[in-house]
């Protein structure tokens, strides 16, 4: 287990689709203090955030890409409700290099 929560090269992808049910308790702050301790996600080039409400799911972005030293290549928000344009345009801020992005079955929110 040391070896998987040291090495960031084994941390190139993160599937946080898995936190969707419950994205309001997703351990930020855990993740947070591994980067510190290990610089874990600073490979990160690949993120899922499929089912992911758009709200959260941008804090989630913000603190990747502010961890990983490559540009991030592709995020997956397919299913992900309540997609602004605000959220759009975070995308470009936070990730502005992406090379894949899957929004398959997302529903778009006109209200900011």
């Amino acid at each position: 287990a040391q070896l998987i929560i040291t090495n960031s090269l084994l941390w190139t992808t993160i599937d946080l689709s898995g936190f969707s049910a419950d994205y309001r308790n997703f351990p930020l702050e855990q993740f947070q203090y591994l980067h510190l301790e290990n610089r874990l996600f600073r490979s990160v080039k690949h993120i899922n955030l499929s089912n992911w409400n758009a709200n959260q799911a941008i804090k989630i972005l913000e603190f990747f890409a502010n961890c990983s030293e490559y540009n991030i290549h592709s995020l997956n928000i397919s299913c992900c409700p309540n997609i602004t344009v605000s959220f759009f345009q975070s995308i470009i801020v936070y990730i502005g290099n992406l090379h894949s992005l899957n929004i398959s079955n997302i529903t778009v929110s006109f209200k900011e």
